[in-house]
């Protein structure tokens, strides 16, 4: 699975825990795995949207961040995590700079293992064949 759906995909999973998280393991989890990989996407979204790259963005109202149709502590997260992924969806492969590639990669290695472990483990949970992602 690319990057993009990975992304798209993991913030629709957060997104369907909502307020409603009865373990708190998640949430520390994905603070702790992917502290280091959003503070690139703000800064990689601040970057594209001081460029212009980012049509009908809303990157300069205040708490942009969060998603406020998204209830509970996650919702910050899984706007970043969305916005991230349309970043990628905007750009082919040959549109992001090697060094880029390997930001994303080296700050979202720890993240996008969580990703996919809770989305196999909601799979199998659900008796759904092995993914990929």
């Amino acid at each position: 699975m690319d990057r993009a759906s990975l992304c798209f995909k993991f913030a629709d999973w957060l997104d369907h825990l909502g307020g409603c998280v009865q373990d708190d393991r998640i949430l520390e989890a994905v603070e702790r795995d992917g502290e280091r990989f959003f503070h690139l996407i703000q800064r990689i979204l601040d970057y594209e949207h001081a460029l212009g790259g980012l049509e009908g963005s809303d990157m300069d109202e205040e708490n942009s961040d969060i998603d406020e149709e998204i209830p509970g502590r996650i919702a910050h997260r899984t706007k970043a995590l969305r916005d991230f992924a349309e970043f990628l969806r905007s750009k082919t492969q040959g549109g992001i700079a090697e060094p880029l590639l390997f930001a994303i990669e080296r700050d979202g290695e720890r993240l996008f293992h969580l990703a996919s472990c809770c989305l196999n483990f909601v799979s199998a949970v659900n008796g759904e064949g092995p993914e990929s992602p």
